[in-house]
């Protein structure tokens, strides 16, 4: 892997998995508290660069509560995979034990998902925790009518349900890869030893 691609699957990893969940989640709370502080509103209006620091900051934080949130739903998905598949586990326990000397392009391919499911379980509760405090934002300062929220809420509840399948489809892939590479190492193995 070149020195490129490594920074950007390092800058792009915690962007996608910590810092933009942890945004959507704390923005309309973040609004809410400047409304409700006039010294918090006077350094947002002096002090851009401090405010987006602190923000930044704390949306890295709710990033990584939601990322450990995330790994409780993924736990429920795989206590559900091992249930209708129990070689899954046996599956998972092997593939963390493989040692490769050349990386398998199904590595590349199941960091990919990694990733991608990393996000979808961060997002999944960014998205519900986001709206309700866009909700209690709405109680303050009367954006939206009622029946907007009910449509917006009814949306974030249909998005949530997607990403709870997304979430599902994502765990079955990850096993289905890691298979693969097991597969592939043993194969690889066998014809060493012919």
């Amino acid at each position: 892997m070149d020195f490129l691609s490594f920074i950007k699957n390092e800058f792009f990893r915690p962007l996608s998995t910590l810092i933009i969940p942890g945004g959507i989640a704390f923005a309309p709370w973040a609004i809410l508290i400047a409304l409700n502080n006039q010294s918090i509103l006077d350094l947002v209006k002096t002090n851009n660069g401090i405010v987006i620091t602190i923000f930044l900051s704390l949306s890295l934080v709710i990033g990584m509560l939601l990322e450990d949130l995330g790994s409780r739903i993924e736990l429920l998905c795989d206590g559900c995979l091992y249930k209708r598949d129990p070689e899954a586990e046996n599956r998972w326990f092997n593939y963390l034990k493989l040692e490769l000397k050349d990386e398998v392009i199904g590595q590349r391919y199941l960091r990919t998902l990694l990733v991608r499911l990393k996000f979808e379980l961060a997002i999944l509760p960014s998205i519900t925790i986001s709206f309700i405090g866009f909700c209690i934002l709405n109680t303050h300062i009367n954006l939206w009518e009622s029946s907007s929220l009910v449509i917006a809420g009814s949306l974030v509840a249909i998005l949530d349900l997607y990403l709870g399948y997304e979430i599902w489809q994502s765990v079955q892939n990850l096993d289905m890869v890691r298979e693969l590479i097991i597969e592939s190492k043993e194969e690889s193995n066998a014809n060493k030893e012919d």
